[in-house]
């Protein structure tokens, strides 16, 4: 093996590498936010509907209100 292969296999091992760790912190960082994210909408939109006429179905809202509440809690709690 001469230099100019060990360099190719070192730089293309060293962007394997920095692609991988990209792809990892990204996938976290999607596990991480979206469940928070998900129990804040619909916590929201649990409260709009209880205002709103067209959304008048009070089980949906408050089936959301409780739906958003647990999964804030459970998103909080499992840090």
């Amino acid at each position: 093996m001469n230099k100019k292969d060990l360099l190719k296999n070192i730089a293309e091992s060293a962007y394997n590498i920095g692609f991988g760790a990209k792809v990892h912190f990204s996938t976290f960082d999607i596990v991480d936010k979206i469940p928070g994210f998900i129990g804040f909408l619909s916590l929201s939109i649990g409260i709009l509907a209880l205002f709103i006429p067209i959304f008048s179905a009070k089980l949906l809202s408050g089936s959301l209100i409780i739906l958003g509440i647990i999964s804030l809690l459970i998103d909080r709690y499992s840090k």
